[in-house]
C-alpha cells in the first residue's frame, strides 16, 4: 500500500511540475521579446540588463563572462551588424530555450548565416551560444 501512494505522489509531482514549464515559457517569451527589442534598437544598456554576472556568451569557441565581457561583445555585434540586413528567422521557444538561425547580408560581401541559443533562468539569459562564419572574417574580441 505504501509504494502506491509513493508512485500516486511521483506523479502528482510530476503534473504539477509540468505547469512550472508554461510559467517558464511565459517568462522566456517576455525576455526573449526584451532581448530582441534591444538588439533590433541598438540599445547597449537595454540588451546587457538581460544577464548577469554569472551569464556567459559563447561565441565561435570563444567564451566571454560577466557584464563587462558581455557588454564588450555586443558593442562589436551592433558595429559589425550596424551596416547590413539581417533577418531572424521565427525562433523557436521551449521552456526556458530560445534557437534562431539568421542571415546578415554586408555590403560587398556574402551573405552569411548564423545561430543563436540562449538558456534563460529566473528572467536572465544565463548562456548565449552563437555560431556563425561571419566571425572568421569579422571577429569578436575580448
Amino acid at each position: 500500500m505504501l509504494k502506491f501512494f509513493q508512485n500516486k505522489w511521483a506523479l502528482v509531482l510530476l503534473f504539477s511540475l509540468s505547469f512550472l514549464g508554461d510559467t517558464s515559457a511565459q517568462t522566456t517569451a517576455e525576455v526573449w521579446k526584451h532581448h530582441i527589442d534591444a538588439w533590433q534598437t541598438k540599445s547597449l544598456d537595454a540588451i546587457v540588463s538581460d544577464y548577469t554576472e554569472n551569464s556567459v556568451v559563447v561565441l565561435n569557441n570563444q567564451s566571454f563572462k560577466g557584464i563587462n565581457a558581455i557588454r564588450k561583445v555586443f558593442s562589436q555585434l551592433f558595429t559589425i551588424f550596424e551596416n547590413g540586413k539581417n533577418i531572424i528567422d521565427t525562433p523557436v521557444l521551449f521552456d526556458r530555450f530560445v534557437y534562431i538561425t539568421w542571415h546578415l547580408s554586408l555590403k560587398g560581401e556574402d551573405e552569411q548565416f548564423g545561430t543563436d541559443t540562449f538558456v534563460i533562468e529566473n528572467g536572465k539569459i544565463m548562456v548565449q551560444t552563437i555560431g556563425s562564419p561571419l566571425y572568421y572574417t569579422h571577429p569578436v574580441t575580448h
